[in-house]
């Protein structure tokens, strides 16, 4: 709270309704405008009264939020009741996004389509993988539609397993590795996706010797 209420010691504060509904009536978009307000720097708005408090939550046990107090209907994502995990990834994959950094610019307003995409619904998180994270999150590639996997999301396949298919490719060293992996090199099986690129940091310590064992020339 950044300021003292004004209130004098053993003084009542107005009941619930009739403080939400003044609250309500100065138009106010959020919680620091209210402060703001309450302190007298937004000028043309009519004094606070002072049976009403500078921070409410603490004070009415009907409180809500500060959407509800200031008629924003803004409410805190923690406060939110969510649609079901399944009904939300149906209306995000009907974006037809392209990765989470298009889903980061959507949920801020920021990403501009034609035509132009339906506003974020009030019960979709923006953070779906905390809302949902016990209720069947998987990961961005699930919740957008496009099946891609962050790389730290990826569950690699042993050691032998991917030095048995890196070896089948003939390649001659660790140069032409790095072309197949950036798809320089034309005319080879394309790199399983449960096989990372940068093998030499994946594998060590669980088998990982050197370049020359891992593509066996």
């Amino acid at each position: 709270m950044p300021v003292m209420d004004r209130k004098k010691r053993g003084a009542k504060w107005r009941e619930f309704e009739s403080a939400r509904r003044f609250a309500r009536s100065l138009k106010l978009k959020s919680k620091m405008e209210w402060y703001a307000y309450w302190r007298g720097d937004i000028e043309g708005k009519k004094k606070c009264p002072v049976n009403i408090p500078c921070n409410p939550p603490p004070v009415y046990d009907e409180w809500v939020s500060w959407g509800d107090w200031l008629g924003s209907g803004v409410i805190s994502q923690q406060l939110r009741v969510f649609r079901s995990f399944i009904r939300a990834r149906k209306f995000v994959k009907d974006l037809k996004l392209k990765n989470q950094k298009e889903w980061v610019m959507y949920c801020a307003g920021r990403l501009k389509k034609n035509p132009p995409l339906p506003k974020l619904p009030i019960d979709i998180p923006t953070n779906p993988h905390r809302a949902y994270a016990d209720k069947g999150w998987i990961n961005y590639g699930n919740w957008i539609g496009t099946g891609t996997f962050a790389t730290f999301e990826r569950k690699y396949r042993s050691f032998r397993s991917a030095r048995a298919f890196a070896r089948s490719l003939k390649l001659k060293g660790n140069k032409e590795w790095i072309e197949y992996c950036a798809k320089r090199l034309l005319k080879r099986k394309k790199l399983p996706m449960d096989i990372p690129s940068h093998v030499s940091q994946v594998y060590k310590g669980k088998g990982w010797t050197d370049w020359k064992d891992f593509l066996g020339n």
